[in-house]
């Protein structure tokens, strides 16, 4: 199994939610006004693994379909606390920026800390496994994790089983090659497995 990371090209923000939104290069290097003609990511659900979220931000509000179980439960933080929800937020964001008639659904399997440790659940199994298994669950077509780091054996096998139940299903995974362009960038793990 290969997870790798790319870019998505289907949709474009509605020019309400638009109009909030910063002009970024993402915009132009992924031609979103071409792609847009083709699909805005209508009967797609994405599930966006990350940070958790902050619903009523104007950019999200209203526009996410399901806000699953807090996974990466273990520093306490809920919705609305500072630090919690920052990434993953933005993450939603810019899959609506992208696919903007796709259904969003979300989960917390990480915390907005640049620390790459992944707390384990009281079961034992991670985070990251658990949220892919629940976007499974509630229909996901697409599974974005923008998030890595480390090295292969850092990985743990329930999350390269959740990643192995997904793919034959037809679910789609994409993780984070690297985004560390300032350093070695080397390839960050899920994305990096081969």
């Amino acid at each position: 199994m290969v997870l790798t990371g790319i870019a998505l090209c289907w949709g474009a923000t509605p020019v309400s939610a638009a109009e909030n939104a910063p002009v970024g290069w993402e915009s132009a290097a992924l031609d979103l006004q071409k792609a847009h003609a083709i699909t805005q990511g209508e009967g797609v659900t994405v599930a966006v693994l990350d940070s958790g979220i902050n619903p009523d931000h104007p950019a999200l509000k209203g526009r996410v379909t399901k806000v699953g179980p807090d996974f990466y439960d273990s520093d306490g933080l809920t919705t609305g606390d500072q630090g919690y929800g920052v990434h993953g937020t933005a993450m939603v964001s810019d899959v609506l920026k992208v696919a903007p008639k796709a259904k969003i659904i979300t989960t917390r399997v990480i915390n907005d800390s640049h620390d790459e440790k992944i707390e384990r659940s009281e079961t034992g199994v991670s985070p990251i496994a658990e949220g892919i298994d629940f976007a499974v669950e509630n229909g996901a077509n697409v599974i974005s994790l923008s998030l890595g780091g480390g090295v292969i054996n850092e990985l743990r096998g329930d999350e390269l089983a959740a990643a192995a139940r997904a793919v034959p299903k037809g679910v789609t995974l994409l993780a984070a090659p690297g985004n560390s362009g300032d350093e070695d960038n080397e390839g960050n793990y899920p994305a990096a497995r081969t």
